[in-house]
């Protein structure tokens, strides 16, 4: 049986980046993954009612690649988050393609023999590479530091105007949580996949 392969996070950065050119992708924020996903690649969205309730699974794709399982609430009432499920399961789709195919995941019940079959540092290692991929994808470099720099300067002002004195550590966090969900609408992507690309990134440096 084939091994996860291990790509590092700037091997996901290229990768992302040329898929992105691929796919023939307008420049726009907030990405279209959803016109990716159903228009493009014509991938079959299935809602599955308390799938997350029931077995405490988002979402999962097929080894065929042609459908997306993903939990009716998630579905319907969560878009950002929903958002990020899409890019998170073509991440395991451009990433794992080969490892993906050697197992029937085809149901809830294949897809539990898949968790299963595996180790827990190879499910750690796949989640953790399909999470980068979907975070760089929705929220694509140039766009995140040129946002980040507006925000920024903004927060900080605030910052030093309401707690005069205050020493950077003291603010750091507070001023990289509060710039992530100023840009969670711009990406329309929740706050904290946008938080750990500011880190990963380095912008956070940018924060005087």
């Amino acid at each position: 049986m084939l091994k996860p392969v291990f790509h590092s996070y700037p091997d996901i950065k290229k990768i992302v980046g040329e898929y992105r050119d691929s796919c023939g992708l307008e420049e726009q924020i907030p990405v279209d993954v959803e016109k990716l996903v159903d228009v493009i690649l014509k991938i079959n969205v299935i809602p599955i009612p308390s799938l997350y309730r029931s077995y405490e699974i988002d979402a999962f794709i097929s080894n065929d690649f042609k459908k997306i399982y993903v939990d009716e609430y998630l579905y319907i009432n969560l878009e950002s988050q929903y958002r990020f499920t899409l890019a998170h399961e073509l991440g395991h789709m451009v990433l794992h393609q080969s490892f993906y195919r050697q197992y029937g995941i085809k149901d809830i019940a294949s897809y539990h023999r898949y968790i299963n079959s595996i180790t827990e540092d190879e499910y750690t290692l796949l989640e953790t590479q399909a999470n980068n991929f979907a975070g760089l994808f929705l929220v694509p470099p140039g766009p995140l530091e040129t946002h980040f720099r507006e925000q920024a300067k903004e927060i900080v002002h605030f910052i030093s105007v309401k707690f005069k004195g205050l020493k950077r550590e003291k603010y750091y966090g507070m001023a990289i949580e509060l710039i992530a969900h100023k840009l969670s609408p711009i990406f329309n992507v929740y706050y904290q996949p946008i938080q750990i690309r500011i880190e990963r990134d380095k912008l956070s440096d940018l924060i005087p």
